[in-house]
């Protein structure tokens, strides 16, 4: 409950759910092939370790997994087209902020309409 309570203290949970509430609906997954299952889109968060990060690709490699799953890597130190072997996403126009926030955070706010929605029925 930790970590929803300090997002709340921030004015960042939303919807009209209690903490315990939304806590319920988040679950932790040991096995990475049930984890990905149905994922539309993988993040790799791990430490700036490039032996670290090679490890998690290449299990993810072994993974069966969509070929439309959009494989995404975070480092600020590590190029991963060089080092890990992945295509940068290229952009056209300079914007406020990490590729990889922006996109999360709507993702983040489809779930939130998602889990309202579904209170609703």
């Amino acid at each position: 409950m930790y970590g929803l309570a300090a997002l709340r203290d921030q004015g960042l949970v939303q919807g009209s759910l209690t903490l315990e509430q939304q806590a319920t609906r988040v679950a932790g997954q040991h096995d990475l092939q049930k984890c990905v299952r149905d994922a539309i889109f993988i993040q790799e968060c791990v430490p700036e370790n490039l032996e670290l990060k090679k490890s998690v690709w290449k299990k993810i490699d072994s993974l069966d997994i969509k070929d439309d799953v959009i494989l995404s890597s975070a480092t600020s130190a590590i190029l991963p087209s060089k080092e890990l072997g992945q295509d940068p996403v290229i952009l056209n126009k300079e914007i406020n902020g990490f590729v990889m926030n922006r996109i999360q955070m709507a993702i983040l706010g489809e779930c939130y309409r998602l889990v309202e929605m579904l209170m609703h029925i």
